[in-house]
This record gives C-alpha cells, sequence and structure tokens, in this order.
C-alpha cells in the first residue's frame, strides 16, 4: 500500500477509491490512453487527463427543413383558394370559428380579465371567487 502515488493531501492516508482503482488498472494506473493528435468526441466518449473515461449523449445532425414542403404548401393553397372562392361569392371573411380575428379577440379579452382579476385582489385583499360570493366550497 505503501508504493501508492499520493492522491490527496495527506500522504500517509490512502483513499479506498484510489486503493480500488490502483487494484483494477494494475499497470495501466494514472496512464494516458495512445491518442494521436485531437480528441475524437463523435463516438460518445473521450478521455480525462487521469484516463478516466468521460462518457456524453451524441445529438444527431442538427437539419432544417425546407420550406418547400409539400403538405406546408397545399394547406396555403387551399386556404387562399377558399379566400378567393369566398370573395368571388361576395362574401365577407368569417369572424366565427377558428379564424385568425376570433382567436385574436379571445386571447385579448382573456389578458383584460386576468388584469382586473388581479387589479380586485390587489384592491380588496379578496380572491376573485370570494368578490363573487363563491365561498366554503369543499373539495
Amino acid at each position: 500500500p505503501n508504493d501508492m502515488q499520493v492522491d490527496g493531501f495527506d500522504r500517509g492516508i490512502i483513499p479506498a477509491e484510489t486503493a480500488a482503482r490502483k487494484k483494477r488498472e494494475g499497470e495501466i494506473y494514472k496512464t494516458l490512453p495512445n491518442d494521436s493528435g485531437d480528441s475524437d468526441t463523435s463516438s460518445g466518449y473521450t478521455f480525462d487527463t487521469e484516463g478516466l473515461l468521460n462518457n456524453y449523449a451524441i445529438e444527431p445532425d442538427m437539419y432544417i427543413e425546407e420550406e418547400s414542403d409539400s403538405s406546408a404548401l397545399k394547406l396555403k393553397a387551399a386556404l387562399q383558394e377558399k379566400k378567393d372562392r369566398d370573395a368571388a361569392q361576395g362574401l365577407a371573411p368569417s369572424k366565427f370559428g377558428f379564424t385568425e380575428y376570433a382567436e385574436t379577440l379571445n386571447s385579448r379579452l382573456a389578458m383584460i380579465g386576468f388584469t382586473i382579476a388581479v387589479v380586485a385582489e390587489l384592491l380588496t385583499g379578496q380572491g376573485i371567487l370570494s368578490l363573487l360570493g363563491v365561498t366554503g366550497v369543499v373539495w
């Protein structure tokens, strides 16, 4: 045990991890692998300065889909065709259903309602349910 290199602050104490690693690795204890040149990071592991293995995840290559995706083009063409057909028939764009106008109006009304609820709670010190008279609800 005394022939081990000191890996701590006290040369008389050999950590259990060091002793186990020395026993496990034998002659190659604290030796670096033969690595020529730069570290290969495409294999999912590297070796640190002590020769310990560092594993990490390999991320897939990034790619950007082309704008010419046929399904997106078909959807845009169908929406434009519907707008053109409605305009030809003299119909105004719909303001009901899942349209941009309806969704914008819904989000604005939700923001106004939330702001009113917060201001009412700050001014009165009571929550919105108690202001509406909903009290004593037991779940």
